[in-house]
């Protein structure tokens, strides 16, 4: 990625759940390059839960396969019980159906899996406060 000053979303709060290391490897850089400092990572479900609890996001990116509490029980919690209403992106592979997977819970949004540059930045942009 080439340095482009153009990106700075350095307002943004985000929670990225994943538990493939080489994903989380890959948003760290992401959100570094797009001057994102108030991140968190986690890699499960209930950490996200916990998280999302003690935290206020403007964001949060939860893959669904995950161990200990899977993406769609975890979502499902944050959104009912905690009465949480900060915007849900759903990341999985990309043959998943779309409709499928977004009337699981109320997800804003699905990404697809591998990661495209300019998916995440559209999903930035539209969280700007």
């Amino acid at each position: 990625m080439e340095n482009d000053t153009s990106y700075d979303f350095s307002h943004l709060r985000v929670l990225y759940v994943e538990d493939t290391s080489a994903f989380r490897t890959l948003m760290r850089s992401i959100f570094e390059y797009l001057k994102i400092s108030n991140y968190d990572i986690v890699d499960n479900g209930m950490e996200a839960i916990e998280y999302t609890y003690n935290k206020e996001y403007d964001l949060i990116i939860m893959d669904v396969d995950m161990p200990v509490l899977n993406g769609h029980e975890a979502s499902s919690i944050i959104q009912k019980k905690l009465e949480v209403e900060t915007p849900i992106y759903v990341c999985t592979t990309e043959d998943t159906d779309k409709s499928s997977i977004l009337s699981k819970n109320d997800y804003t949004d699905l990404i697809p899996k591998p990661f495209h540059f300019t998916d995440l930045v559209r999903v930035f942009e539209k969280n700007i406060r």
